[in-house]
């Protein structure tokens, strides 16, 4: 990258550095470690011979609920075969053939590799614990084009511990923010080629590290998992969230302009 800026420093007018890729990995403590799952099933009644089925008839109902949303807007739902089908093409291909300005796109659904629970024989105990393990169950993939982030999907592990991921990219969230704000710009892939005053671009760019990210990220995790707090039932419905992924920090877009857009656009490089 710097090697690129030094030759063709005559030419860019600006660097912004900025996120790129944000991920943000939510679980819920009281059944993230295996005493706490213990203490969950305790208080809620449920004997470990019992467990299994409470677990399926949970999946079930928290499946229903999550899905609600989309049979009533009449959104399509998308199981996939494989776990490496590329969902960003499809999710393009259905806006494609059904538009939105804003909310839900879709949901996609695939079994995927999770972290869960299962009861095992303690040999020092003699009784059935709880050992949190590697495993696979159903992942639901929820698309919006969310009024403020853009193009974003939240991902719900369907089997305890109800794992939550939410992606964004802050490339998309920064594009509509300069749109507010009236810049003129030029966007290609993931990339600005041209924008017209970078230095108020560069301030929407920090902003984004100052958001109240526990609310906003709670609404998101609420709003694809209605189904947390009366399974939960005494307990908080709120997560605890941890940054999983945050590309591009420090990143830089390099912008390349003149008087008018330029006709060629620069990838990332992380240094």
């Amino acid at each position: 990258m710097r090697q690129f800026l030094s030759r063709f420093a005559g030419s860019i007018m600006a660097v912004l550095s900025g996120f790129d890729r944000i991920v943000f990995r939510g679980s819920h403590r009281s059944l993230a470690f295996n005493h706490g799952m213990e203490a969950f099933v305790n208080s809620i009644g449920v004997l470990r011979k019992d467990f299994g089925a409470y677990a399926r008839q949970t999946t079930e109902e928290l499946k229903s609920a999550s899905l609600a949303k989309c049979h009533e807007l009449e959104r399509p739902y998308r199981y996939l075969t494989s776990s490496r089908e590329r969902k960003e093409t499809l999710v393009q291909r259905i806006l494609e053939r059904s538009p939105v300005d804003e909310g839900l796109i879709c949901v996609l659904s695939c079994v995927e590799p999770c972290t869960t629970f299962n009861l095992f024989r303690s040999r020092e105990t003699k009784r059935r614990e709880f050992r949190r393990q590697p495993g696979k169950c159903q992942h639901l993939y929820h698309y919006f084009l969310h009024p403020r982030f853009g193009l974003m999907h939240v991902r719900l592990q369907t089997w305890f511990p109800f794992t939550v991921q939410v992606c964004m990219n802050g490339r998309e969230w920064l594009a509509r923010e300069m749109t507010k704000s009236c810049i003129r710009f030029v966007k290609e892939d993931n990339c600005f080629p041209y924008v017209d005053d970078p230095l108020r671009a560069q301030r929407l760019l920090a902003k984004q590290v100052h958001v109240d990210w526990p609310h906003v990220l709670d609404r998101l995790a609420l709003e694809v998992n209605p189904a947390l707090p009366s399974i939960l039932r005494r307990d908080d419905p709120h997560h605890y969230w941890c940054a999983h992924q945050l590309s591009g920090q420090p990143t830089s877009s390099s912008l390349i302009t003149s008087r008018s857009p330029p006709s060629i656009s620069l990838s990332c490089s992380t240094r």
